[in-house]
Formats: C-alpha cells, sequence, structure tokens
C-alpha cells in the first residue's frame, strides 16, 4: 500500500496532495498545524504496516532535519516500511535507494560529531575562562525549607514534591545539612 504525507509546511498544500495522488497514494495524511509534535506523521506512521511505502514530496516536508530523517526512516524500516521522497528519487526498497540513505546516515553522523566537538570545545574555552561553572546551585532559602522539613520528620517523596526539587538534589542538601552538623 503506497501511503502519501503532506506538510503545510509550504502555503499550498494542495500541490502536494495532487502530486501524491498522482503517485498512486491509496492514503495521504495531511499535517495543517506548525508544531513540533506532528500528530499527522505520527498517525500516518503508526498506520504504516509491513510492506507499506510512505512518500512524501520533498524531504524537508516530512522532517525537520537530517537527525530526525534519519529517526523516523529507522521507525519505518523497523516496522518493514519503505520510504519514498520524490524530489530526491530516494526510494529505500530499491539498492540504488539504500545506497543514498547510507550516504545521508553518515553525512548525520558527521554533522552530529561536529556539534559534539564544538560544545566541547566552546565548553573547555569558557572554563578557561572561568565563566563555566555547572547548573547553579539550590537557593539557600529552598536549602533551609528542606531542612525544617527534615527535622519536621517529613517523608523525603513529600518534601521533593512539595519543594519541586529531584531526589539527587534532595540528598545532596540532606547530605549537607549532616556534614554542617558535625562541623
Amino acid at each position: 500500500m503506497l501511503i502519501g504525507y503532506a506538510n503545510t509546511l509550504p502555503l499550498d498544500c494542495s500541490t502536494q496532495e495532487k502530486a501524491l495522488d498522482a503517485l498512486g497514494c491509496d492514503r495521504t495524511f495531511l499535517e495543517r498545524t506548525q508544531s513540533l509534535d506532528r500528530e499527522s506523521l505520527r498517525a500516518c506512521i503508526d498506520y504504516c504496516s509491513s510492506g507499506d511505502t510512505l512518500i512524501a514530496t520533498q524531504l524537508e516536508y516530512l522532517a525537520v532535519s537530517i537527525a530526525d530523517f534519519c529517526l523516523i526512516q529507522k521507525e519505518l524500516a523497523d516496522k518493514g516500511v519503505g520510504l519514498r521522497i520524490e524530489a530526491l528519487e530516494l526510494d529505500t526498497n530499491t539498492i540504488q535507494g539504500q545506497q543514498v540513505l547510507s550516504t545521508i546516515q553518515g553525512i548525520a553522523l558527521f554533522e552530529r560529531n561536529v556539534m559534539i566537538a564544538r560544545q566541547r570545545e566552546g565548553i573547555a574555552k569558557a572554563k578557561a575562562k572561568g565563566k563555566y561553572k555547572g547548573r547553579k546551585p539550590t537557593c539557600e532559602e529552598a536549602k533551609k525549607l528542606v531542612e525544617a522539613m527534615i527535622i519536621n520528620g517529613k517523608e523525603p517523596r513529600e518534601i521533593m514534591q512539595k519543594m519541586e526539587i529531584g531526589k539527587t538534589t534532595f540528598y545532596k542538601i540532606k547530605k549537607e545539612i549532616k556534614l554542617s552538623e558535625h562541623r
């Protein structure tokens, strides 16, 4: 079964719909909202089953980045669903399509590695200048409130919920309280 996906990224979604109809799509999902959730894409992927092929007219209508494309493609492949991007003449059901896909995945990996390297470099420079110190500590006022609740015998879970702090933060504060008592 051929399943189409169209996105309102371009103002005229009807052009995509017509193109998908011309390609013989049995069913077409239309993304009519500009949100990160992409509910129609989720519904489209969920609808696809083994042996189906998902078709999009342009790559940018399907994915927001190369990494996003790779995730979508992997999810489809795991379900046994092929993918066609008409503008790129990419069809993962063919050997040539698999080769192009492999190249795209390599570029995505390269892009991610470059981003991580730049991030590490930026952190190292900031640390050298004394500007990178990690997350700001929990304010002293919150620590005092947590200490008072501990002394009053409140349960850790109750304290964490009331103060909106995580488990690690709670036990770190508790440890600091014990250390200050021994001084």
